[in-house]
């Protein structure tokens, strides 16, 4: 194995060089990756789920409506706390929460 080039020069500083790993790896652990959310799926879900409301509204009354709405919105919040912490950012956790919370009607 031959000498390798530190940013540092030749004699490298082992405590620098333990930090750039950490940061970089930190780096790289931060980045989530993962196949893109299908949000388009999620609007036909979305959808099911407002004529699902409708639905329980007319036959069992507004609270039945109200507990189907509220029971996709936790959810939703389920989903979004969870993409939070996979660690993604802002935008990019609502869209995959929604893609999630919503494509239920695939595996009905």
């Amino acid at each position: 194995m031959g000498v390798q080039d530190w940013p540092e020069g030749r004699a490298a500083d082992p405590a620098a060089a333990r930090e750039r790993y950490e940061r970089d790896l930190g780096t790289a652990l931060a980045t989530p990756t993962g196949p893109p959310p299908r949000t388009r799926d999620g609007h036909l879900g979305a959808a099911l789920t407002v004529a699902v409301a409708a639905l329980l509204g007319l036959l069992g009354g507004p609270a039945a409506a109200a507990g189907a709405l509220a029971v996709a919105a936790l959810l939703f919040v389920a989903a979004l706390v969870r993409q939070h912490r996979r660690g993604h950012p802002g935008r990019e956790a609502l869209r995959r929460a929604y893609a999630t919370a919503f494509t239920w009607w695939q595996y009905v």
